[in-house]
């Protein structure tokens, strides 16, 4: 897993504009891009924030970094040109660990390798493994905007989803 983490300082008159823009446009169309599969937003204090985009690995940045980030960027420019303080970094999970609940394990992660809809047609993705998996946008509890086209099913193609029947579970 990568973590796209973006640091900003915002001067206070810009605090309510940026977090109205950050909610309900920027963040969505970075996810829309179907190159991270979550992100998050928040706020260390007054004008201080953090957004983290988690991407299922590096092939998957660096199609958002050559193919979406400029254009995604300039739009931000334009709306804040000023008072906004930008820093960006990459973050490489090395190991992940969960709480001790009931000693259930993390679903392993498995690579997309096709998608198909369901009698009730909803997208499923199917895995290399031979499971399938819902991928579901169900908003605000299932956020998968790249489910709805065929350009974001396509780009998901070979990123890694988790595959409850793998690990003797079912839940996703």
């Amino acid at each position: 897993m990568v973590t796209y983490e973006i640091t900003t300082t915002v001067e206070p008159g810009l605090v309510e504009t940026y977090e109205r823009y950050m909610r309900e446009q920027h963040i969505p169309h970075v996810l829309g891009t179907g190159c991270f599969r979550a992100a998050s937003l928040t706020r260390a204090g007054p004008g201080r924030y953090r957004v983290w985009y988690e991407a299922a690995g590096e092939r998957d940045l660096e199609r958002y970094l050559q193919n979406h980030a400029p254009a995604l960027r300039a739009d931000f420019e334009s709306r804040l040109p000023k008072g906004v303080t930008v820093s960006r970094e990459v973050w490489i999970t090395l190991q992940q660990w969960q709480a001790d609940r009931g000693k259930e394990p993390l679903s392993p992660e498995r690579r997309i390798v096709g998608f198909h809809q369901d009698a009730e047609q909803q997208w499923v993705a199917e895995l290399e493994c031979g499971h399938t998996q819902h991928v579901r946008h169900t908003p605000p509890w299932q956020v998968r905007p790249w489910v709805l086209t065929e350009a974001g099913r396509s780009g998901r193609l070979g990123s890694l989803f988790p595959c409850g029947p793998c690990s003797g579970h079912q839940g996703q």
